[in-house]
């Protein structure tokens, strides 16, 4: 993932604050637990455990990364 979050930040066009905020993210909450897996190897049930994980530890994620319905 952290190869693959690479590549969409360089392709992010937005304000400059926006993109530090989704930078910021990316390196505290992602690339921890997600840089060394690769995008196919992600699963929905594998994030919405994550997702269950950092909410226990009261860490607030962005709507984004809500797992699909």
């Amino acid at each position: 993932m952290a190869v693959w979050a690479a590549l969409w930040a360089d392709a992010l066009d937005v304000e400059v604050r926006t993109e530090e905020n989704y930078l910021s993210r990316i390196r505290n909450h992602i690339e921890p637990r997600w840089g060394s897996t690769a995008p196919g190897d992600v699963t929905a049930l594998a994030v919405t455990l994550w997702i269950r994980h950092e909410r226990t530890l009261r860490i607030s994620l962005p709507v984004v990364l809500e797992p699909p319905a």
